[in-house]
């Protein structure tokens, strides 16, 4: 008999504690989850994070309430309120000196002087740029289109402190259709400006949006499919200069290698984390998310009762476990697949329409990648070594 999830008691917020900082942004990009073009997720506003809510969150740093290892702020664009930023850095390195800060941010109102103080206080930047589609989906307000600017921003920050700027500079990149994998692979292959840096490849999901209705899915999936056989015998037989290629699979072969191998009689909860635990998300009015990924209508008590989250999270885990347990308690694929709540819900506790409809493509992607997997351990250990680092 499969036993329910275990959920035992734990720290609040221990990992990373994201504060949207504002809900506008100077982008509009045309897939964005905040288009108006998703079910159940908020537009574009003018709101900002209240001045109730950062003294809250000061007073349960002071307090040792919640010990984060990481502040990331997040928009909208963050930067449009770069003057709270900084405030908000000196007033946390007072309370928390070790306290290390993350913005994920379009780059497009990096100047000399934001770049300097990033650089003196050490953050992380998660940096959203598409390749080849930056222009074709990530303009401006105005529409004007971004690339230029950016990869001028980019190589600033980059003549400035070239080694801080290969350990500190991180890539968010979506594809989108037409996908043009392997044109992508190339653009970011030949720029040093992205050849030593870490990477996170991922696609608009097809899930609660009617954005992708416009493209010719079944073409656009097929030819996908086609270009990763390609781009992965490509990889074994030749690793080198394959930045991308190592970064678009490097997860899931992570997963496949490290996975449990021992038998369980307890049901995986896929790609789940348990809300409020390692990643807490707080957005401008207080309100707590899990990430930046579930921000949608749904959440889970606010900054000011965190006393409430424990139980609350308990009650979302075993009411996902059981609308998934149906379909995932026999499924193959249960321990690679990376389906979670913010893939299933969009931002709601509704998973009900969510599985078995997109399983099938979650699966067609594990299994290129267990065959990705075992053709690299059958021609070289050390490949995977390499892959995996």
């Amino acid at each position: 008999m499969t036993k329910e999830p275990f959920i035992e008691h734990f720290p609040i917020a221990n990992s990373i504690l994201v504060l949207e900082i504002t809900q506008n942004c100077n982008f509009r990009c045309d897939y964005c989850i905040f288009s108006g073009h998703y079910q159940h997720q908020r537009v574009h506003t003018d709101q900002k994070i209240s001045p109730t809510v950062i003294h809250q969150i000061l007073e349960l740093l002071k307090q040792n309430k919640i010990s984060p290892q990481y502040i990331s702020f997040y928009g909208g664009e963050a930067l449009l309120e770069f003057h709270l930023i900084k405030d908000l850095v000196s007033k946390i390195k007072q309370i928390k000196p070790d306290i290390r800060f993350v913005i994920t941010t379009n780059g497009y109102c990096l100047d000399p002087s934001t770049i300097a103080f990033f650089i003196t206080h050490d953050f992380i930047i998660n940096f959203s740029f598409d390749g080849i589609n930056q222009d074709l989906y990530r303009k401006t307000i105005s529409q004007q289109i971004t690339s230029e600017k950016l990869l001028s921003n980019l190589k600033t920050i980059q003549t400035i402190n070239h080694d801080w700027y290969q350990t500190h500079i991180n890539f968010n990149i979506t594809l989108t259709p037409p996908y043009h994998l392997k044109e992508n692979a190339q653009f970011f292959n030949q720029n040093d400006l992205f050849t030593n840096n870490y990477l996170n490849i991922s696609f608009v999901s097809p899930d609660h949006t009617d954005w992708l209705n416009q493209f010719d899915m079944q073409s656009e999936n097929q030819q996908l499919h086609q270009d990763y056989k390609e781009m992965m015998i490509a990889l074994i037989e030749n690793p080198k200069n394959k930045h991308f290629e190592k970064m678009l699979f490097k997860r899931m072969l992570s997963l496949i290698h490290h996975r449990n191998i021992a038998p369980s009689d307890q049901i995986s909860m896929q790609g789940c984390c348990t809300p409020g635990n390692g990643r807490l998300f707080v957005s401008t009015n207080g309100n707590l998310h899990m990430c930046d990924r579930n921000c949608g209508d749904s959440y889970f008590g606010t900054i000011f009762h965190l006393d409430e989250i424990p139980e609350i999270s308990k009650s979302k885990i075993m009411h996902y476990y059981a609308q998934s347990k149906n379909s995932c308690q026999s499924c193959w694929a249960s321990k690679f697949c990376q389906s979670c709540f913010a893939t299933a819900g969009n931002g709601t506790d509704d998973y009900s329409n969510y599985f078995g409809k997109s399983c099938n493509i979650n699966k067609d992607y594990i299994t290129d990648m267990l065959i990705l997997y075992v053709s690299i351990r059958e021609k070289d250990d050390h490949l995977l070594e390499y892959l995996l680092t």
